[in-house]
């Protein structure tokens, strides 16, 4: 099973029923700014597009820059302390950005059908797992190089596998 199925599985339901309100609101604004973005005709703001699919939608998208943390964490942080861990955000901020900017896209700005009939399946792009601050380390983990697939499959991690993770 890999990562988007886990999280939707286990997880999902419970940051819906929790902080719906919260997601839907921070989605939509930051939406509306993708949107402002896009309608520059002058191309002024055209430098913006990549701060927003990275920080603004792929980081505080859903209001929650630290992620929707999915439960699932690699076995080797069992013995360690907190202060030993990271919260990976598995999709990747910039990769989260771009997914849902190719959505807003295809449904041709029509936000409300996003927030009626996508995000809710798709909170799994802002998941996260907790991983040693050495598995997080930039050897460990290739970044801005894999395709969604990839990376829900666990494609990028050099040293996590699903099959390394276990439930918190």
């Amino acid at each position: 099973m890999n990562f988007k199925e886990q999280f939707n599985q286990n997880i999902k339901d419970f940051y819906w029923k929790k902080r719906k309100e919260k997601i839907v609101k921070n989605f939509y604004s930051a939406c509306m700014q993708f949107k402002a973005i896009m309608e520059d005709e002058n191309g002024i703001c055209e430098y913006q597009l990549t701060g927003w699919r990275k920080n603004t939608m792929g980081y505080r998208g859903i209001g929650q820059s630290s992620g929707l943390y999915s439960k699932l964490r690699s076995k080797s942080t069992l013995e360690l302390s907190n202060t030993d861990c990271v919260f990976d955000h598995v999709v990747g901020a910039t990769l989260c950005g771009a997914t849902v900017e190719e959505k807003i896209k295809e449904v041709n700005y029509n936000i409300q059908k996003l927030i009626d009939e996508w995000i809710f399946d798709n909170l799994y792009l802002w998941g996260t797992i907790k991983v040693s601050k050495i598995e997080h380390k930039k050897d460990n983990i290739l970044r801005n190089k894999n395709t969604l697939d990839q990376k829900i499959n666990f494609e990028h991690y050099k040293i996590i596998s699903v099959s390394d993770l276990v439930p918190d």
